[in-house]
């Protein structure tokens, strides 16, 4: 039972490290993208939430969208759940946005090519996070990161302060 709560933890901060990382200088309602409702996507759309940023869900796998969704309590519900296999995603994006795009991503998978996509969704100033470690190399457009000014950022863990602060909004 150690062990699991230890993992659980682990998982908590990983995501909890990144959503930091991703929204540090962040407005309050900002819009965050979380790419991927796996068990940390599902995670990282409440920890946004509850830190007070619109969220837009995105995977697409109808197992990830429903996911997203089933959450205790209403008010940690994204905003948005976009299945990011249709044509018209990045737009249905966008429209929430008022076309400016997402101002942080957390991409919670391992593909390169929905990667590279979730900088198609930033803002001017936008930043995405990076959990996934693909067995190929990362290939990012050098056009979109230099003529909209995006970060890139990669996350591990978080450190124990910003562990501390996550405990802090779990039991809030």
């Amino acid at each position: 039972f150690a062990l699991w709560v230890n993992k659980l933890m682990v998982s908590q901060a990983t995501v909890w490290g990144a959503l930091e990382k991703a929204t540090k200088d962040l407005e309050p309602n900002a819009t965050v993208a979380i790419i991927g409702i796996g068990g940390l996507g599902y995670l990282g759309l409440q920890f946004a939430k509850a830190m007070g940023f619109r969220t837009i869900a995105i995977d697409n796998h109808k197992a990830g969208r429903t996911l997203a969704t089933d959450v205790p309590k209403p008010e940690l519900s994204p905003d948005l759940v976009v299945d990011s296999s249709q044509l018209n995603a990045a737009g249905e994006i966008f429209e929430f946005t008022e076309k400016e795009g997402v101002a942080a991503a957390v991409v919670c998978t391992d593909s390169i090519k929905v990667t590279a996509w979730t900088l198609s969704l930033l803002r001017i100033g936008g930043t995405v996070v990076v959990l996934g470690l693909p067995p190929e190399n990362w290939q990012f457009d050098s056009s979109i990161l230099v003529f909209r000014e995006l970060t890139i950022k990669g996350s591990y863990v978080a450190s124990a302060e910003s562990t501390a602060r996550m405990m802090g909004a779990v039991g809030r």
